[in-house]
Parts: C-alpha cells; sequence; structure tokens
C-alpha cells in the first residue's frame, strides 16, 4: 500500500505549499519528500503494530517526533515504541532523510537492512535487546554523524566491520552479548571521543589493537569474556578509566 502526499493534506505532515497543488504542478521533490516519510512509517506500523498507531501515518503517533525542515514536517525521532507483533526491520527506513534517533527494541528480528546506511543525520541508534540476526552492514560506516550507538543483547554474527574511520562524534558504542567473531578493528581506535566501548560476551579472536590507547577520553572498556590472546597493550595502562575489563580465556 503506497500513500501519496496529494491525497491528503490531514497526516501530520505539513509543507509550506498547499500540498495538492505542489502535486499537481510539478514540485515533485517535496511531494516525495514527504511520500518516503509516510511510506517509511507504514511499513514500520505493518511490521510491528505499535500501540496507538491508528490511522494514516503521522507526526502525532505515540513514539515519534517531526521536526520543521526545508519547509517540511520530516520524521526526526522513533523511540519507546510498544511493538505488538515480531517483525523485520524494513529496507524503507532508509528513506528517513532526517532521522536522528532511532530505537527499537523487544520485537525486532530478521537481519539489518543495507539501507540504514542512508540515515546519515543519524545521531543515535539502538537496536539493543531484540533478536536479530546476520552480519553488522558495511553501509553502518555512512552513519558518521552517530554519538550513540547499540547493537548489544541479539544474535549478531561476523566480524565486526572495519568502517568507523571518521566517527568523529561517537561518545558510545555496545555491541556486547552476540556471537561476533574475528579480530577488533583497528578503526575502533579512530573513534576519538569514546567513552565507553562495550565489546564483551563475544567471540573476538586475535589480539588487542595496540593503538587502543588512542582512546583518550575513554572511561569504561569492557572486552571480557571473548577469546582474545596475546599480551594487554601497555598503552591501556595509561588510560585514565573508571573501568576496565580485559581477561582472557
Amino acid at each position: 500500500m503506497i500513500f501519496h502526499p496529494q491525497d491528503t493534506d490531514e497526516v501530520g505532515f505539513s509543507c509550506i505549499y498547499d500540498i495538492p497543488i505542489v502535486c499537481r504542478f510539478g514540485v515533485t521533490d517535496l511531494c516525495h519528500a514527504l511520500d518516503d516519510d509516510m511510506q517509511a512509517l507504514l511499513d514500520l506500523k505493518l511490521a510491528f503494530n505499535p500501540v496507538g498507531w491508528i490511522g494514516s501515518p503521522n507526526c502525532s503517533w505515540p513514539g515519534v517526533n517531526c521536526n520543521d525542515e526545508i519547509g517540511l514536517r520530516r520524521v526526526h525521532t522513533i523511540k519507546d515504541l510498544i511493538m505488538t507483533t515480531e517483525g523485520v526491520i524494513p529496507d524503507s527506513i532508509g528513506k528517513l532523510q532526517f532521522l536522528k534517533y532511532l530505537s527499537l527494541s523487544d520485537k525486532v528480528i530478521g537481519s539489518i537492512p543495507d539501507s540504514i546506511g542512508n540515515l546519515t543525520s543519524l545521531e543515535y541508534l539502538s537496536l539493543a535487546y531484540n533478536s536479530i540476526n546476520g552480519t553488522i552492514p558495511d553501509s553502518i560506516g555512512n552513519l558518521k554523524s552517530l554519538v550513540y550507538v547499540s547493537l548489544s543483547n541479539n544474535e549478531l554474527t561476523g566480524s565486526i566491520p572495519d568502517v568507523f574511520s571518521g566517527f568523529e562524534n561517537t561518545t558510545d558504542f555496545h555491541l556486547e552479548n552476540n556471537q561476533l567473531s574475528g579480530s577488533i578493528p583497528d578503526t575502533i581506535a579512530d573513534l576519538t571521543k569514546l567513552q565507553r566501548l562495550t565489546l564483551q560476551s563475544n567471540n573476538l579472536t586475535g589480539s588487542i589493537p595496540s593503538n587502543i590507547g588512542n582512546l583518550n577520553n575513554c572511561l569504561s572498556l569492557d572486552l571480557s569474556e571473548n577469546q582474545l590472546t596475546g599480551s594487554i597493550p601497555t598503552s591501556i595502562g595509561k588510560r585514565d578509566l573508571t573501568s576496565i575489563f580485559v581477561p582472557f580465556r
């Protein structure tokens, strides 16, 4: 089912122009922008049936917040949803061009769509405490505005993608309690503002990157309950950490 902005102007998305006139006379970029946001919300509704998501997609649905962007009301936040059915994150999530805050928990199954890498305005991403499987998509490397990211307590497999160069604002990075394997990528050390890094309870192997001591702002580091080998880099001991857990199996 596809919604088109020209069908109604009562959906909670407002435009600086009269929507029917805009769409009728060819200002298609504005119409498509509204269409994308509405379609993404509709697909989330079909996937998870959140409590209070009644009628056509709109900004007053519980957990949805919209801000004015280029004269349009665009979806800015999706959080605190009470989801009543298990479902897969739809590919259309990547159409939410101005989304800054995304938090979905408890009912998400399946894999993380590659389209999540289109959310380049995203600052907060939490998909923790779900049953998400598959690998972490490389496209997550496009989300360079992220401040907080948690994919913890899922069933993720494969390696941690080596895509974190340019993540200059990230303070929290949580991947604990998954089934991740392979080595810790060196680019983790490029997250220079990182304050909390939790990778415990996975199947990570190899040695701790020697450059992990470059995380000058790190306060909490947990690499425990993995299969790490080798010595603990001396650079870790130079950091003013409030908590550190790096035992080896």
